[in-house]
């Protein structure tokens, strides 16, 4: 499946029951984090600009604002914020064509070769269930078939840990 569109559905339907994000940090929370570190003062007011209950409700124009938020994320966050992202990239196929967006989100989805990290992040990705799993999976098809400068991460990806995963 390669089409962004008819993708983009199986991301809404597989991905539709995943709950609200939780008390961890939120998108902008998140980039306060990256940007000025745990204890920053920045992190309340952040927090509170994020309002989506759902993560089909946030704004488009988020996601090439706040790219690199996944590692501040905890894991109820990056279940939740990780389909919202899918589809932004398909949504704009363009746009998400060597963009800070889609070079985030593989590497997000790419198990690190540091054995102190792999435990956590297998984790982190056993969240997923078997659909989701897949379309993960077919997410990283499709960039690899588009091409850009995050093909082969998003290749590496798939033989790593979501190949396994169909």
């Amino acid at each position: 499946m390669s089409e962004p569109n008819q993708l983009a559905a199986v991301v809404r339907q597989v991905f539709h029951a995943v709950p609200e994000r939780g008390e961890g940090p939120t998108m902008r929370e998140a980039d306060v984090i990256r940007q000025h570190g745990e204890d920053s003062p920045r992190r309340e007011s952040a927090k509170a600009l994020d309002n989506d209950r759902r993560w089909w409700q946030i704004s488009d124009a988020s996601f090439e604002r706040y790219p690199g938020i996944f590692p501040w994320l905890d894991d109820q966050g990056f279940r939740y914020y990780l389909p919202a992202y899918l589809t932004w990239t398909l949504k704009y196929p363009d746009r998400a064509q060597n963009s800070a967006v889609t070079r985030a989100l593989v590497q997000a989805l790419l198990l690190p070769v540091q054995w102190d990290k792999v435990d956590a992040c297998k984790k982190r990705f056993a969240l997923f269930d078997l659909k989701q799993a897949h379309c993960i999976a077919d997410w990283l098809d499709w960039r690899i078939a588009e091409g850009g400068p995050e093909a082969e991460e998003a290749q590496l990806a798939l033989e790593r840990y979501w190949q396994g995963r169909r």
